[in-house]
């Protein structure tokens, strides 16, 4: 038998890695969102160019706007 007893424990996540398939308008697209506490968050297209498409730019103006919601959309999905 063990002598160990853990009494408490706290977890923090400060860094994640989501691969995720969404389709926009019938075109499927395999992307990488990668978050981190100090950075935030990152998205990296699986197309043959690895550039973000131009919908992107138009559609998700802001900063961060499609990465948060890939990652609010994946964490409903998940529970």
């Amino acid at each position: 038998m063990s002598e160990i007893t853990i009494k408490e424990t706290n977890q923090e996540v400060t860094a994640w890695t989501k691969h995720i398939s969404f389709e926009r308008e019938g075109e499927k697209h395999l992307v990488t969102l990668y978050w981190d506490i100090n950075d935030g968050y990152d998205l990296v297209f699986k197309n043959p160019s690895l550039f973000k498409p131009s919908w992107v730019f138009t559609e998700y103006k802001l900063l961060g706007e499609l990465e948060q919601l890939l990652d609010e959309m994946t964490e409903r999905e998940g529970k």
